[in-house]
This record gives C-alpha cells, structure tokens and sequence, in this order.
C-alpha cells in the first residue's frame, strides 16, 4: 500500500483506505462488500454512531463515507462531518445523501464534506466520487453544483454601513463577518 500525504499527487494505483458511517449495520455491510469489490479500495471498518467513527479515526485514513442520516438525529451527519473535519483536516469527508436535495446537498458542503454522492446512484459513480476526492477533487453532480451556486447567489451580506458610510463593525467585527 502506498501512502502519499494530502498535498503530494495521487495515483490510480493507491490504495484508498476508506471508513463506512451509515446509520445501520445492514447498510454498512453493503456499502462495505461494494467497495470491496473495487481493488482500489480498502475498507478499514465501519461505524454507525458519531463515536464509532471518532474512535476508527486513530487509525490511518484517506476517506470517511458518512450517512446524513447517521445517528439519532436527521442531521447528525453533518455535525459528524465538522467534527471529524477539525479533528482531521486531512481525512476527507464524502456525504451520503439519500435523496440529493438543495438544503442538504449545500449543508453538506458547508459542514466540510469534499465531496456528496446520493444513493440512488449508480456504484460505479460511488468508486468515481471516492477516487476523485481522494486525489484532491470537489465531488457533485451537475444539479448538486446548481444547488450550491444557487446557494451562493441567494446569500447576501448584511447591510454593514450608516447613512454616510459609516462603518457599524469595529475592525475586529469587520474580519470576523469577512471571514
């Protein structure tokens, strides 16, 4: 197995060690015995709650495939990937959405996640999505993009001024929003 650190060139011939966070031990096992199937991959362990996957995370990792879904709350996923994310900086996160929806699909990037992939996908993009993440790419279809631009667009920045432009912000308070 090659290991290689996040800021040199990866190969197609790397091994990617790839963690599984789905919320049930029989999606687990499936995501698991698929990506097995890819000789590309190997899959170091799965985990279905936050702790799980925080524990698995003293071992060496590329990719941590999270469930939105995982644990006992909707969104838990998403604190699960900010959490592993400062943690790990250089464990990249990839969100399994069940449906790909704008609100999760920009959440999820918004948590850290390099990349979304949506179950009803096909598994052959699941292995593209993995490798493309692993070798420093952003992971989205075109509508997930759409959805993120959109985002992007539709946010606007508070009106931070006075009559006379006058700043409302100390400097500190102006980095902090800049930020």
């Amino acid at each position: 197995m090659t290991v290689q650190n996040s800021s040199s060139p990866q190969h197609e011939t790397d091994v990617i060690r790839v963690l599984v966070a789905d919320n049930t031990l029989m999606g687990n096992q499936l995501l698991a015995a698929a990506l097995k199937r890819n000789r590309h991959f190997c899959v170091v362990g799965t985990a279905e709650t936050s702790e799980q996957v925080l524990a698995a995370l003293r071992s060496p990792l590329d990719i941590v495939v999270v469930s939105a879904s995982i644990g006992s709350r909707h969104s838990s996923g998403f604190h699960l990937t900010r959490r592993v994310r400062a943690a790990h900086p250089d464990v990249r996160v990839i969100m399994l959405l069940d449906r790909s929806e704008p609100d999760s699909v920009v959440e999820s990037f918004r948590a850290g996640a390099s990349g979304v992939f949506c179950r009803a996908e096909p598994l052959e993009v699941l292995w593209n999505c993995i490798q493309s993440v692993y070798e420093g790419k952003i992971w989205a279809n075109n509508d997930e993009l759409r959805f993120v631009v959109e985002a992007l667009v539709s946010s606007t920045l508070p009106r931070l001024t006075a009559a006379g432009n006058a700043c409302l912000l100390t400097p500190r308070e102006q980095k902090v929003v800049s930020l």
